[in-house]
């Protein structure tokens, strides 16, 4: 039998003990056993953590992991650096290197850049992984060459160790990334990957400044460039304050769905209407940036790619994040709006449905926003250096509006 891991949650006043989980794995498939401890349960602010486990007490069977369990793993790029680190240093110990579980992915990464304010640890052990050094924004090139090396090399052992150090493994996503630290903040650099058809990082950056100019929350970002034409992508995380930790669950986690769940936005308003602190609010914020989303053909706008963070007496949606223009404007959505997925479609379902985000004067000033704030987007594309060519690429998207 696996060893119990301890779950503790990190609050304003220090590390609150939240309970203890059996995570194993049979024949490939991951299943959790876990038990509020009652210390927990007796506190006021005690929330559940995840939709899957209650605050009840008892013990709670779930097939996989919990999705806030997770939502705190690392994701494609992340399990990718841990998975080939592990593989490399057993090959170098003459060891057969096994098949890593879910469990081994959760344990293997940095607690220090760890997402939200959950946190594991196994015995009298430290939170799992310790050790990390996050480095400054000065060694950006450094981290640079080692994500390249690893993409040309994914068994570069020294690569790999280089990223691991700095806390790279425990961030989500598919795309090369790794933790720094711009001055006093944690941030995210997102780097090029090797297979981009365009420049991927900069539109990137381009959207999130429309986005902002639309009125949606979005991370302190900028753009650093290496040279002429590799920039990279620096975000503030949003889940820290100083040095405390914010909890967070993506949309997957709180509509309780698996990786490759096409949702719909309608499920997420619901969530929203028996979750937010201020429902009102963040019903419209979902409004706003799925009328942009639409706009700029964001396509791969999954349920990962929206998140909530936790406040006093609730959750609210967190900053946006991953908006990526699509340049196909024939794309399909992955998370549709009542059923709608291709961009023309999904603009009138949503103005059909509009009612149930925000009253109609509100509705119209919306899309008045986010259409005034992609009027400029030549202009926003070249301040983030993107060639004459690639702006015409992208023309089709941003020259023409979805029809309402």
């Amino acid at each position: 039998m696996t060893e119990p891991i301890d779950v503790d949650l990190h609050t304003s006043s220090g590390c609150i003990y939240v309970g203890r989980a059996y995570v194993s794995a049979r024949r490939g498939v991951t299943s959790t056993n876990f038990t509020y401890d009652a210390s927990f349960l007796a506190l006021p602010e005690s929330y559940a953590i995840d939709p899957a486990l209650p605050v009840l007490r008892g013990a709670h069977s779930i097939k996989g992991l919990p999705g806030s369990f997770a939502d705190a793993s690392p994701d494609r790029w992340g399990r990718h650096i841990v998975a080939k680190r592990m593989q490399a240093e057993a090959r170098q110990q003459g060891k057969n290197p096994g098949t890593l579980t879910d469990r081994d992915f959760l344990l293997g990464v940095s607690d220090l850049t760890r997402q939200g304010a959950l946190r594991f640890r196994v015995g009298d052990g430290p939170h799992l992984s310790d050790g990390t050094d996050v480095p400054k924004l000065v060694q950006l090139p450094e981290l640079r060459r080692a994500a390249q090396e690893v993409e040309a090399d994914p068994g570069n052992l020294g690569a790999l160790k280089r990223l691991l150090a700095a806390g790279t493994g425990s961030l989500g996503g598919a795309r090369p990334k790794a933790s720094v630290q711009d001055g006093a903040r944690l941030a995210i650099a997102k780097f090029s990957h090797q297979g981009d058809l365009w420049k991927v990082i900069a539109w990137e950056a381009a959207s999130l400044e429309m986005a902002r100019r639309a009125g949606i929350d979005t991370p302190d970002h900028h753009l650093e460039h290496l040279n002429s034409s590799d920039p990279v992508l620096v975000l503030d995380r949003f889940d820290r304050v100083e040095q405390q930790r914010i909890g967070y669950v993506s949309a997957m986690t709180m509509l309780q769905e698996q990786d490759g769940a096409r949702g719909d936005y309608l499920d997420l308003l619901d969530v929203i209407d028996e979750n937010s602190e201020d429902a009102t609010a963040d019903r419209e914020e979902l409004f706003r940036r799925i009328v942009f989303n639409i706009v700029v053909n964001n396509t791969d706008d999954h349920l990962r790619n929206h998140g909530f963070l936790r406040h006093r007496a609730g959750w609210r949606l967190s900053p946006a994040f991953d908006v990526n223009p699509n340049p196909d404007v024939d794309g399909e959505h992955a998370t549709s709006i009542d059923g709608a997925t291709k961009r023309d479609d999904a603009m009138k379902a949503l103005l059909t449905v509009a009612e149930y985000f925000v009253e109609s004067g509100k509705r119209d000033e919306i899309l008045s926003a986010v259409f005034e704030s992609v009027m400029g987007w030549r202009d926003v594309a070249r301040a983030c250096r993107i060639p004459a060519a690639e702006i015409e690429l992208f023309s089709p998207v941003f020259g023409t509006m979805p029809r309402t």
